[in-house]
């Protein structure tokens, strides 16, 4: 009996949090259950009963006067844990939308495996979207249905393909604005054919776990329904995330939000390009850097991890090994303005323009990073010291601070032009094209053997950022990583 009343106290609970009139004010956070609904796909996965839920966050210009798009977002996975819109609204931004996330739903599922929606779920999915998302309407009638976009990631992409391919009347009627994100390619032939509606497709060219054939086999499918949407004259939009694989990287999330807006996919969106307008590059002192992009997101998705061995806690990066963290994204001109601190001893240094991370010492540019005070690197050539090209070109100047104190870095790169500022002073400039050998530096000295390789002159002015990690038995701290792409 305990059980039953806990049961019935619980329905009655959420029954009455659905009754009351929503809080239709700017920046607001809406919760609507239905325990009329099947049980969550998270549920079923996990073996437990979870009420489907409708978290939804008001724009932060919302006014009752306007009309206001939707824009949801529907995870990938077994579409949890639930975040009330928060993932919807970091993409597609705080104003205009009312950002919406829902959960997913499944005719069968086995405890503790995630299987893929399919066509045989259309049903159970049709009817608890229609529900929800009338649910919604009703208690903000506002909405600007034309404007409307809907999207997912991975299992919620498939999720979005079901609906598109099986002619969801509801959905089909409400949003004219689809993105699937590494997931709904099998079904994108039949899904595509809706009048007056956009689609963005976004897919990774990376490998997955199951392999290099099956990701190749999803980038040949793209180039196939490219041309099919051509002869269908149907909007449609495909972007090819360079040096990722089932990942959910912000800069590419930046074109969902363009393609949510109706703006050009860009991939330097026009932010970035006025932050850029107000420098005049390259820079020879520390820029007002705050309000820039972080290069690092916090969970590190965004990074080549070696294992375990670097950590991103409140806003700082350390490593426990001698290993390098990497960039998936590729950058090409942009400054790169960041903290770093270490202990005595340190010898480590920031990577740029990296074509191969695994052979990563001839095919990188790297600006050395060290406690010149260090007896043991007092010892080296100049070349070694903080602030160098390392193994390249010595630094004018050392002005480093000593070890336990914080260092600030702004490196500009413009083609094959790199100037170093390190705590407000311009130690190092180059011009790559100076170097036309693979094994001497301009004035006749020797490289260090694990440099040697294709001149600097030959090398691609576009590759991935990297942090070398505890070198020399001392470890370092980078903070405040910062990235304007120019």
């Amino acid at each position: 009996m305990t059980t039953l009343s806990h049961r019935l106290g619980t329905l009655l609970c959420l029954i009455s949090l659905t009754s009351f009139a929503a809080d239709l004010t700017p920046n607001a956070t809406l919760s609507f259950y239905f325990p009329e609904l099947p049980n969550t796909l998270a549920g079923m996965v996990s073996g437990t009963t979870k009420v489907a839920r409708l978290g939804a966050l008001l724009p932060s210009n919302y006014s009752a006067a306007s009309k206001h798009p939707l824009f949801v977002y529907i995870k990938g996975g077994s579409g949890g844990p639930e975040d009330g819109g928060a993932i919807a609204r970091d993409i597609v931004g705080a104003d205009d939308f009312i950002a919406v996330q829902v959960p997913l739903f499944k005719k069968n599922q086995p405890k503790g495996k995630t299987l893929p929606v399919m066509m045989e779920d259309l049903a159970i999915v049709s009817t608890a979207y229609r529900t929800m998302l009338k649910k919604l309407a009703a208690e903000v009638p506002n909405i600007d249905w034309e404007r409307s976009v809907i999207g997912g990631h991975s299992n919620g992409a498939h999720t979005l393909s079901v609906l598109l391919a099986g002619r969801d009347e509801f959905i089909t009627q409400h949003f004219h604005a689809f993105w699937l994100h590494e997931g709904g390619f099998q079904l994108m032939p039949a899904a595509m054919p809706i009048k007056d509606s956009r689609f963005l497709l976004l897919v990774a060219d990376d490998g997955m776990t199951v392999g290099s054939e099956f990701r190749q086999l999803m980038l040949d499918q793209t180039s196939l329904l490219e041309r099919q949407a051509k002869l269908m004259k149907v909007d449609f939009k495909s972007v090819i995330m360079r040096g990722y694989g089932h990942d959910v990287p912000p800069e590419y999330m930046r074109n969902v939000r363009q393609f949510a807006r109706g703006e050009p996919l860009e991939d330097i969106p026009a932010s970035e390009k006025a932050a850029a307008a107000k420098l005049t590059p390259p820079l020879r002192t520390h820029p007002d850097s705050s309000a820039w992009n972080d290069l690092l997101v916090h969970d590190l998705t965004n990074m080549k991890v070696p294992g375990a061995i670097w950590s991103y806690r409140e806003g700082t990066l350390t490593a426990t090994e001698d290993q390098n963290i990497w960039t998936k994204a590729t950058h090409g001109d942009c400054v790169l303005d960041f903290e770093f601190k270490f202990e005595p001893g340190a010898n480590s240094g920031v990577f740029l323009y990296n074509s191969d991370e695994t052979n990563w010492m001839p095919a990188s540019i790297e600006i050395q990073i060290c406690d010149d005070r260090a007896k043991q690197w007092q010892e080296k050539p100049a070349n070694w010291r903080c602030g160098a090209f390392f193994g390249h070109q010595p630094a004018t100047k050392s002005t480093v601070k000593p070890a336990g104190e914080w260092n600030r870095m702004t490196i500009t790169a413009i083609g094959p032009k790199i100037i170093v500022v390190l705590n407000g002073e311009v130690v190092n400039e180059i011009d790559l094209t100076r170097w036309k050998d693979g094994k001497l530096n301009p004035d006749g000295s020797e490289m260090p053997k694990w440099l040697q390789g294709k001149p600097w002159t030959e090398m691609p002015t576009k590759g991935r950022i990297g942090f070398q990690g505890r070198h020399a038995g001392a470890g370092i701290e980078f903070r405040k990583v910062k990235l304007l792409r120019l």
